[in-house]
């Protein structure tokens, strides 16, 4: 696995590898991917499988990309299986992967019957349809049911989420207690003046849950308690007055 950041033709080819292309808007992402898909695809290397185009995945951010990418690949395929492509582009697509024109015919005109007769293999994908077709492939191994959704509003879950636990606050000492101690520091810590917490609950639970996200670690208590920092902040107070 070898990620890189590209800005200009990179001539190394490794198997397998993550490539990443990271450039501004309207620099020539989406071609420089195209064209390195190309060079993969018709690679001597690739070119030893039945099947090139399942080898190879590219991820775009939007359906747009997405589409421009597919065809700009068809494009190319094309214009080398015809023998049409330019001088310039025999020397970027062809000459680093150790092609004649005429070689490299074969192998494009193999590949698009490939992409007529199987055309789910041509994997050109925004990252959010990828995940979701992990997801599928998976889903009875991580638990879920094989016609499961994803939801994006997971904002009104949180909130549910958090609506619950104040419910069952009046039920449960310990949950009662992490509210009390929320509120001591809300209060007392944070000089906040307001009596409707639930706002600032809401948002740390939806930025916790962010972090474990990113992070996927589970979550620790710290050494020092609650009433502990109330009581050094009243130590500091008294020291300053």
């Amino acid at each position: 696995m070898n990620p890189l950041a590209e800005s200009k033709p990179q001539l190394d080819f490794s198997f397998p590898e993550v490539r990443v292309v990271e450039a501004s808007a309207g620099s020539g992402k989406t071609y420089c991917l195209a064209k390195r898909y190309i060079q993969l695809v018709l690679h001597p290397q690739l070119a030893k499988t039945a099947m090139p185009i399942r080898q190879v995945l590219a991820i775009t951010f939007t359906n747009k990309a997405a589409f421009e990418m597919k065809a700009r690949i068809m494009d190319f395929l094309k214009k080398i299986a015809l023998q049409q492509i330019s001088v310039q582009e025999t020397q970027e697509l062809l000459e680093p992967i150790g092609l004649t024109k005429e070689e490299a015919a074969v192998r494009a005109f193999h590949v698009m019957e490939g992409l007529i007769h199987h055309y789910n293999f041509f994997q050109v994908q925004t990252i959010d349809k990828f995940i979701n077709a992990l997801l599928s492939g998976c889903a009875f191994k991580i638990g879920l049911t094989a016609n499961f959704k994803i939801r994006t509003n997971v904002q009104d879950y949180i909130q549910y989420s958090l609506d619950q636990l104040i419910d069952s606050a009046g039920h449960h000492p310990d949950i009662a207690q992490q509210f009390a101690d929320f509120i001591h520091h809300y209060l007392y810590l944070e000089n906040r003046t307001g009596w409707f917490p639930k706002e600032d609950i809401l948002s740390i639970t939806q930025a916790l849950f962010g972090q474990n996200n990113a992070y996927g670690y589970a979550f620790q208590a710290g050494p020092v308690a609650a009433g502990d920092v109330l009581k050094l902040k009243k130590a500091i107070l008294k020291k300053l007055a």
